[in-house]
Parts: structure tokens; sequence; C-alpha cells
């Protein structure tokens, strides 16, 4: 790859074009904690309408 056709970020740093833009333990947070909310929900739920 020549130098011409690496693109910076306004930091100068390389843009990375691999399409992920957050980290692998963010998403396994984020799906964590959808897990927790519906379980919440459903006690919830479970709980009104006993």
């Amino acid at each position: 790859m020549a130098k011409d056709d690496i693109q910076l970020d306004e930091s100068g740093r390389p843009v990375e074009h691999d399409g992920r833009r957050l980290p692998g333990w963010v998403y396994g947070v984020l799906i964590a904690l959808l897990v927790i909310i519906l379980l919440g929900v459903e006690s919830i739920l479970n709980w009104l309408l006993s």
C-alpha cells in the first residue's frame, strides 16, 4: 500500500476500514445489559399479572 493511500483522521492517526467501531467487550456489555433488562421486565410483568 502506497503512503498516499493512507487516510488520516483529525489527530493524524490512520483511519481503519475494518467496519468495527467499538471493541468486542463493549458489545458484550451491551448484550448483558439487554438480557438483564429483559429479565427484569419479565419478572415485573409476572408480578403484575399474578
